[in-house]
């Protein structure tokens, strides 16, 4: 299965890695909001008399340190810090709704292999009733209704399997536009799939939603 590859990661997806870049360069951001801005060096000269022995021209060498107000500096920090805390939440969410894709498409990717299997199971019971059909009408036991019925059965389960085979194409593709790997690469089938487990209590979810997701968290850091 495509859930059990090793390189399954965050940053090799599309927008992953830009999202997971950006959350570092905030990170680096917040020591020089804190820090106070470069001094400036100034020279000048300008000439003031004209002499026998020459020019005279005064000079001037100036460096200025501009300082801010009292608290300045911590706000700035503050705000740095609060900025890359909302960045990487948006990194944390962007590993859910990665999650979440990866397990929507392995989910598309079983259901449409055990779709064509069951049709493909239907298909050989058809047949079978079509040649049981044909073989009561040969010896007179038979109507040629059934067979035309049985016959329309297969032709109807023929046409879903190439739905389903265009659909596995797709989703094929789909999962490998996921992965950042070529779209005609070909997917082996999907594993097993485990038994869920039952969902705990909706006041647990909720709970766990408003204290850990990260788009909550996100939001407060903006404030």
């Amino acid at each position: 299965s495509f859930m059990a590859k090793p390189y399954l990661r965050e940053d090799h997806f599309i927008g992953g890695r830009s999202v997971v870049e950006a959350a570092k360069a905030a990170a680096f951001r917040i020591t020089p909001a804190g820090a106070l801005d470069d001094p400036s060096l100034s020279y000048r000269i300008a000439p003031t008399s004209i002499g026998v022995g020459g020019i005279n021209t005064g000079q001037m060498v100036e460096i200025t340190q501009p300082l801010p107000w009292f608290g300045t500096l911590a706000a700035r920090t503050s705000v740095a810090t609060a900025n890359a805390r909302a960045i990487a939440m948006s990194a944390d969410a962007e590993r859910l709704n990665i999650i979440a894709a990866a397990k929507a498409a392995f989910a598309e990717w079983y259901f449409v292999h055990e779709a064509l299997r069951l049709n493909a199971e239907q298909q050989s019971l058809v047949s079978d009733l079509i040649r049981v059909a044909e073989t009561r009408l040969a010896v007179g036991d038979g109507l040629q209704q059934d067979v035309l019925r049985a016959e329309t059965e297969l032709a109807l389960l023929e046409d879903q399997s190439l739905s389903l085979s265009a659909a596995r194409t797709v989703i094929n593709a789909k999962i490998n536009a996921l992965m950042n790997s070529d779209a005609n690469s070909f997917l082996p089938p999907p594993a097993p799939l485990a038994v869920p487990a039952g969902l705990p209590d909706m006041e647990i979810l909720v709970t766990a939603a408003l204290n850990r997701h990260p788009e909550i968290a996100r939001a407060e850091a903006m404030v």
